[in-house]
């Protein structure tokens, strides 16, 4: 009983904050502003005369701002999974609950689209992680997104 006590308290745990996620709009005087996407109401394009102009606006909203991690709770490998608007550079790191970094990877070049990486739960030393709560940073530029995953062995 007090297992599934715990498991119930660590899996609720893993969702108690929400992802946020944020779209970066470039301003004609020059300066860029970021807002919470979940935040945005209302998105409106000046001078759109028909379907071939809207064309012209659809990599806006292409963004860096999906992150999913599966299975979630996970007994085996875990999947990494985001999406790229464009190429680059991408930094993915999982530290343990008290921040301490337990794998970092760097991917140059990745193609835009679906990205995955499968983390099989060994440190930076190759040693089996111990069961807990992790978090799964991506970096894309100078987006960040997060995730938690709980290992349960």
């Amino acid at each position: 009983m007090k297992i599934l006590l715990l498991f119930i308290f660590l899996f609720n745990a893993c969702f108690a904050f929400a992802q946020t996620t944020y779209m970066k709009v470039n301003k004609t005087d020059g300066t860029s502003e970021l807002f919470p996407i979940k935040e945005i109401r209302e998105i409106k394009f000046n001078d759109l005369v028909g379907i071939g102009d809207f064309g012209k606006w659809k990599d806006a909203f292409i963004t860096f701002n999906k992150l999913k991690c599966y299975p979630n709770p996970s007994r085996t490998d875990v999947t990494i999974e985001y999406d790229l608007p464009e190429t680059g550079l991408v930094e993915l790191c999982i530290y343990d609950n008290k921040g301490k970094l337990m794998d970092k990877k760097l991917f140059k070049n990745q193609i835009p689209g679906k990205n995955k990486y499968v983390f099989s739960w060994k440190d930076m030393n190759n040693n089996s992680l111990p069961s807990g709560i992790y978090h799964c940073n991506v970096l894309f530029k100078s987006t960040v997104l997060s995730d938690k995953i709980l290992l349960i062995k």
